[in-house]
Parts: structure tokens; C-alpha cells; sequence
């Protein structure tokens, strides 16, 4: 008698973890979300608060957040920059991750600056860039490249017009998705994504 039960309770052993298996198979648990391709960014080397040329070559095989900033900006920016302050913490140990910031007002921004707007901002020198160009490279990429509302400055008439979307950009340069600095679900959703992509990378 006691050895049935010992068989029977072997045979529920092995058959417990087939039967898990089969439930989550029917709820689609091990279905992977494949994130849509946006777009493709053209080509870009900016310069980086260092004052070292830097471009979309060093962000091969590298996930990435690109946002849209500038120093003097006392509205939104301060949240968009709080917000990638969090993605830095939890993505701090991801090699193959990098934040970047874009000015959207160059005139201003010289990349000394910038620098001190990122030391500001506790900006790790090595996960997180600060890119500034010439006001046409920039407006080009934002408004061509990542498909994104900028406004040039006037600065007789109001501030710059900017967006305060966060895009997630993949390995390969190519924009995987839009994501509201200023929604708190947004942004659980782009660090869920992100690591998710950057398991991919490896």
C-alpha cells in the first residue's frame, strides 16, 4: 500500500510541472511582446557635453532613450529629467543601455553647460549623454528622424515648443516606441520594454 501511494505521489510530482506548463501555454504566458518598428533614424554625430564628437556609430547595439531638453527650461524639463533619473537607477547595471538627452536650444546650450546641467542632474558620465549641434541638425532629427513636434525658439515671442515623450530606440537605430514622461503607467511601460529589448542585445 505504501508503496502505491509513494508511486502515485511520483507519478503527481512529474505531473504537476507538465500541467503548469500546459495552463500557461493556454493563457499565451510564454508569448513574447514584439514591439513595432517606427521608424529608422538617419545617421547623426552630435556633440556630446564633453565636447567629443558623438553619434548614432557609438549607440550601435546599444538600447537607448532618447529625450528632448534644454538647460533654461523651468516647465516641463525639470519631469522629464526626474523621470530619467529613475530609468538611470533601475538600468544602472545594463551595460548595453544608454540615456540621451538632445537640446532642443544649442545657441545656449554650449556643452560646457551641458555638462553642468548634467552634473546637476547626477548624470552618469557614461550611461547618460547630453547632445547639442547646429539648430538645423537638431530640428531635422527631432521632427524627421524620431517624428516628433519642435518648435525653433523665439525668444522675443515665448519658450521652445517641445514634446515631452520619451522614444525608446532599439540596437539598431530604429524608434520602438513613444512613451509620456509626465504618465506614471507610461513609464513602467518603457522600462518594461526596455529590458526587454536589452535582453535581445545580448
Amino acid at each position: 500500500m505504501n508503496k502505491k501511494k509513494l508511486a502515485l505521489g511520483l507519478s503527481l510530482l512529474f505531473l504537476m510541472p507538465m500541467i503548469a506548463i500546459g495552463i500557461l501555454l493556454g493563457i499565451n504566458a510564454f508569448q513574447v511582446k514584439e514591439l513595432p518598428v517606427i521608424a529608422t533614424l538617419p545617421e547623426f554625430d552630435f556633440i556630446e557635453r564633453t565636447g567629443q564628437t558623438f553619434g548614432s556609430k557609438d549607440l550601435k547595439n546599444k538600447v537607448w532613450v532618447a529625450s528632448f531638453v534644454f538647460t533654461s527650461c523651468s516647465a516641463q524639463c525639470p519631469l522629464i529629467v526626474t523621470e530619467l533619473q529613475k530609468i538611470q537607477k533601475s538600468l544602472r547595471f545594463k551595460d548595453n543601455f544608454r540615456l540621451v538627452s538632445f537640446t532642443l536650444d544649442p545657441l545656449t546650450d554650449t556643452p560646457q553647460r551641458l555638462s553642468a546641467y548634467a552634473t546637476q542632474a547626477k548624470a552618469d558620465p557614461y550611461k547618460w549623454l547630453f547632445l547639442t549641434a547646429e539648430n538645423k541638425k537638431i530640428q531635422d532629427l527631432v521632427q524627421k528622424g524620431f517624428i516628433l513636434p519642435s518648435v525653433e525658439s523665439e525668444k522675443a515671442e515665448g519658450d521652445i515648443v517641445h514634446s515631452s515623450k520619451l522614444v525608446l530606440v532599439d540596437g539598431g537605430g530604429r524608434v520602438r516606441g513613444y512613451y509620456d514622461s509626465l504618465d506614471r503607467s507610461a513609464m513602467k511601460a518603457l522600462l518594461k520594454d526596455a529590458k526587454l529589448l536589452i535582453r535581445g542585445t545580448y
